[in-house]
């Protein structure tokens, strides 16, 4: 069925959001938060 279609849709781009959001998380854990802010502010 189409709405089943959409559902799936809807449900892929909100769990690679999910996903994307966890692995920047990660990044920014492991680096220490240095490369979020620019060097101005150090």
């Amino acid at each position: 069925p189409l709405f089943f279609q959409q559902n799936v849709k809807t449900y892929t781009v909100y769990l690679s959001i999910s996903i994307i959001q966890s692995l920047v998380l990660r990044r920014r854990r492991k680096s220490g938060g240095k490369g979020d802010h620019p060097p101005a502010v150090q």
